[in-house]
């Protein structure tokens, strides 16, 4: 294992979720597209908003979730990518629970195949709120076997009818490395936490992490001959979020490793207990963060945290592009990757390339829109495509993409404090459009703030 340190390639763009409305029944399910989400890799993802659902008569009737005729559900759909034949069902990350404002959700989630029509119910999963409706319950890792070519139909419910919002994904890979502290990936050029659970180390208490929610973890080694302070820069690619009171904050640190178990990661000085042998430090903020120290040779563990907000945590791909991260191997064979963002409202779409492999230390990257370098920017809804060259005896590689048009504007009102003797804060969630670039107008008033007391 080698890795450290000083200059980097920041190889991602920042971006908001866009929410896809799904539809009153099977014939109307919205379909899903597939992307590629950092290490994450190919998922068809999407938030679901439950103040859209409504009753529907499709049968056959999911089994599980407290499911009746006066369930409300919303309907989405995909079709399984050709060499893939298992998908992993996640639903998850509903907004923070506000005790008599807003119940904690719980999901259920019907999966099925064939037409509509004549539908063939593949299984069922729910998960019940945690004890008195203080914590969300969550769907994840549930593993099915699918075809290449067929069309999945989705149907999502909130067992109470609660109006709240889920996410919801079908996430090729079946596992997420990441996620275990106990054996985690080397650090790498793009990482995500889309995925991982909460609650898994002890937050250090330190650079405003205070719980440990989807937090990640990524390895590397400092050797006696890099360059000192160690240097680490990390950039968001896309955030999602349920809820959007300004932009989600990167929350990172370091811990000295065993290279064996979880033991000694998470905490920090001012924690309980205090970690005073193994932290070294962390960083946050928003748009690109770096952190600098001084580490003595060995391993560490650098662990990401899914910003928590108030209500929710931000799930998010990030670029971590360094110097210390070897060169692509030279290997005879040009492999590459390719990830973009789409086009969304007040943003222009982009695309990265990563070579994994090459025959040479310099591949050449051409894009159709003329431009060269590893990430082209400004690219608006069409068809392009990317021709990476190298030295004999590798051969050229073309990928064809699509930049499609996925500025679906949507505000739903939230409301926080107590009713009954207020303050009451109302909060417009802005949903497929950075809030930045939105103006606000409440009526009666005129404030043009995005929330208002």
């Amino acid at each position: 294992m080698r890795k450290i340190l000083s200059t980097f390639i920041i190889i991602l763009t920042l971006g908001f979720f866009n929410n896809i409305f799904a539809q009153a029944n099977c014939g109307a399910a919205v379909a899903i597209p597939l992307e590629v989400y950092g290490s994450c890799g190919d998922m068809f993802f999407t938030n679901v908003d439950f103040t859209a659902a409504t009753t529907s008569t499709d049968a056959p009737a999911p089994t599980c979730g407290g499911f009746n005729t006066a369930t409300e559900d919303m309907w989405y759909s995909f079709e399984v990518p050709a060499g893939v034949t298992e998908l992993a069902f996640h639903a998850f990350n509903s907004p923070v629970p506000l005790p008599m404002v807003s119940p904690a959700c719980a999901p259920g989630m019907a999966v099925y195949r064939g037409t509509c029509g004549n539908l063939t119910l593949i299984d069922c999963f729910n998960a019940d709120a945690g004890f008195m409706g203080i914590s969300n319950g969550e769907i994840r890792w549930e593993v099915l076997n699918v075809t290449p070519g067929e069309t999945i139909y989705v149907r999502l419910w909130e067992k109470t009818n609660n109006e709240t919002s889920i996410f919801f994904a079908a996430s090729v890979i079946t596992s997420l490395p990441e996620a275990d502290c106990n054996n985690p990936p080397e650090l790498g050029t793009t990482g995500c936490n889309i995925l991982a659970p909460s609650g898994t180390i002890q937050a250090p208490d330190d650079c405003g992490w205070t719980t440990t929610d989807n937090v990640v973890f990524y390895s590397f080694e400092v050797l006696a001959t890099d360059p000192q302070p160690v240097v680490i820069e990390i950039e968001y690619g896309q955030c999602w979020a349920n809820e959007t009171l300004g932009n989600p904050e990167i929350q990172f640190a370091v811990y000295s490793w065993n290279g064996t178990n979880c033991t000694g990661i998470g905490g920090g000085p001012t924690s309980d207990p205090a970690n005073t042998t193994t932290y070294y430090g962390c960083e946050n903020g928003v748009g690109t963060v770096v952190y600098s120290n001084t580490l003595p040779p060995g391993q560490y563990v650098l662990a990401m945290n899914g910003y928590s907000l108030p209500s929710g945590n931000s799930l998010c791909t990030f670029g971590i592009a360094a110097s210390f991260l070897d060169e692509p191997p030279i290997t005879g064979e040009l492999s590459v990757s390719l990830s973009k963002v789409n086009v969304g409202c007040g943003q222009l779409g982009s695309a990265t390339i990563t070579i994994n492999s090459a025959c040479s230390t310099n591949p050449t990257i051409n894009w159709s829109t003329s431009a060269t370098g590893t990430t082209v920017n400004n690219l608006t809804v069409g068809a392009y495509s990317v021709t990476v060259s190298d030295q004999a005896p590798c051969t050229d590689t073309i990928i064809n993409f699509n930049i499609a048009d996925q500025s679906n504007f949507a505000v739903a009102i939230t409301t926080s404090g107590n009713p009954c003797t207020g303050p009451v804060t109302l909060l417009a969630n802005v949903m497929g459009a950075n809030p930045a670039n939105v103006d606000f107008v409440w009526s009666p008033g005129g404030q043009t703030t995005q929330s208002i007391t």
